[in-house]
């Protein structure tokens, strides 16, 4: 049909229509020639669609489209925040299919992550470039996590700076596996851990207002040029390392530990007991976590 054929019969309609005036002549037939034309593509509406639905149609929000999603696994439940509770519901977790992945491995290290995983290697703790003023501007050795107990910190600042600045990287004592639809992945030693040994540096991204469920909390109280107090965490849900994949458990293996370095607070697990070969690697999430969780205690 000829772009010019359909408005026609529409608008010698409304030309003749009786009663009506020159100017409700004309607005008719403007509605009419924008329908025809409308007709003609793909976008515009149904033969059976109105006009005063149509135009209802073109004020109304697009469906937003979203792109195939990438399978984006992880540990059972991620750490706490600086009050004692988690961020995010915590989606199920999913093995990888072999449909999807034919040759994928039983054990997973950190060259599997982006693959397998979604999820970027991070071996250094990173800052969100829209909060990273506010970051460097403030001093973690004012913060109440510190002051409570200089001596503990100062240690731990002195002994494992060499942890934070990637010394973990090629750590091949530990390997992720898929433990149940329950538990979702796990971390497992493939060694003995000895008590009070070093077993991870969690690391992530620091940001401020995620709804991650993969994230520690950050315990420094900093505030923005408003004056508003910024939701800082430790986010590893896209960028991190194996720690996001560790379990909780009410008898853990490992305490996560604050440690302030390069005037940022950084997490790592140590061992508070002896880890065997084959051992689960697990943390406690807190109280608070559960507490916020009451559906997770069954």
């Amino acid at each position: 049909m000829a772009p010019s054929a359909v408005p026609t019969a529409p608008v010698a309609a409304a030309a003749a229509a009786p009663g009506l005036s020159a100017f409700h002549a004309v607005v008719i037939a403007l509605l009419a020639l924008v329908a025809g034309m409308q007709l003609q593509s793909n976008s515009g509406p149904s033969p059976t669609t109105s006009l005063s639905q149509f135009f209802s149609q073109l004020s109304a929000p697009a469906t937003p489209h979203h792109a195939a999603s990438t399978h984006r696994s992880s540990s059972g439940r991620p750490p706490f925040n600086s009050s004692g509770a988690r961020h995010g519901s915590g989606a199920a977790e999913i093995a990888p299919s072999t449909d999807e992945h034919p040759s994928a491995p039983a054990y997973f290290t950190h060259d599997d992550f982006l693959t397998y995983f979604g999820v970027d290697l991070l071996h250094t703790q990173m800052v969100d470039p829209t909060i990273e003023k506010y970051i460097l501007a403030h001093d973690v050795l004012t913060d109440q996590s510190y002051t409570n107990d200089r001596a503990t910190n100062d240690r731990w600042r002195q002994q494992l700076g060499w942890v934070f600045g990637g010394g973990l990287a090629d750590d091949k004592r530990f390997y992720i596996k898929w433990i149940s639809a329950q538990k979702g992945y796990g971390v497992f030693s493939k060694v003995h851990v000895g008590n009070g040994h070093v077993v991870s540096h969690y690391t992530g991204v620091v940001t401020n207002g995620s709804a991650s469920d993969y994230m520690w909390g950050y315990p420094s109280v900093i505030y923005d040029d408003y004056g508003v107090q910024l939701n800082l965490g430790i986010d590893s849900r896209f960028r991190g390392n194996w720690a996001r994949f560790v379990n909780h458990d009410q008898t853990p293996n490992c305490d996560a530990i604050y440690v302030p370095y390069n005037n940022m607070w950084n997490v790592i697990y140590v061992a508070n007991r002896p880890i065997a070969p084959g051992e689960e690697v697990t943390v406690s999430y807190g109280d608070g976590y559960w507490q916020s969780r009451p559906d997770k205690l069954a």
